[in-house]
């Protein structure tokens, strides 16, 4: 019988179970610190396609990741669910080449 040569002395390796979990993590819409203002609805006239909402989207959820949007292309409107005030997201997508108009309810 072949002998194996190891550094350590026997029965004194490390079980690895356990080393390689990690703590689940809650999905974002299930987070309990949520802070979500008041609903904003917005009119964006140079919006007109799937590209220009995920790009709406990108932006505004880079500066609030927990933003909720709703998009009406046939309207050109956006329904956004922030903690951001009015200013700071029309900010946003002014930076990302959309001018936006405030639609009062």
């Amino acid at each position: 019988m072949r002998q194996v040569y190891s550094p350590f002395p026997k029965k004194t390796h490390l079980p690895l179970v356990g080393l390689l979990t990690f703590p689940l993590l809650e999905a974002p819409d299930k987070v309990s610190n949520r802070t979500i203002g008041t609903p904003m609805d917005l009119k964006i006239p140079d919006m007109s396609c799937g590209h220009c909402t995920a790009a709406i989207q990108k932006a505004v959820m880079a500066s609030d990741p927990s933003a909720r949007l709703a998009f009406d292309l046939s309207s050109r409107s956006v329904n956004i669910e922030t903690s951001l005030s009015l200013e700071s997201v029309q900010g946003v997508l002014e930076r990302e080449g959309y001018a936006s108009e405030h639609l009062t309810r």
